[in-house]
């Protein structure tokens, strides 16, 4: 395999397994494993990075109306503690893959 490998693992092997993603101009490679698939799947295939740039859709600006009700919430609202969150294992990769690493 020519490429850099699984951007989720990095490893090269299992070749027969690495999805190739479908987006113009990208070379990302995962395993369907390491992309949360149970098979290969039939047809095209977007990295993380792609199909997030496939689905964006820019939200409309708040009315100063919502931006109102917002503030009154917040006051209204105790203060809560931070939440932590589960790290997904493209974080520890420096982001949510689809790019190429200096490995």
């Amino acid at each position: 395999m020519e490429g850099e490998g699984c951007y989720v693992c990095a490893s090269t092997s299992d070749e027969a397994n690495i999805l190739l993603c479908d987006g113009r101009g990208c070379d990302s490679e995962c395993h369907f494993y390491c992309a949360g698939l149970a098979k290969v799947p039939e047809g095209r295939w977007f990295c993380i990075t792609c199909e997030s740039a496939l689905n964006y859709t820019p939200s409309p600006p708040p009315s100063p109306a919502a931006g109102a009700a917002a503030a009154e919430i917040r006051r209204a609202s105790p203060p809560s503690s931070p939440t932590r969150y589960a790290r997904q294992p493209w974080a520890r990769l420096g982001g949510r893959g689809g790019g190429k690493r200096g490995d």
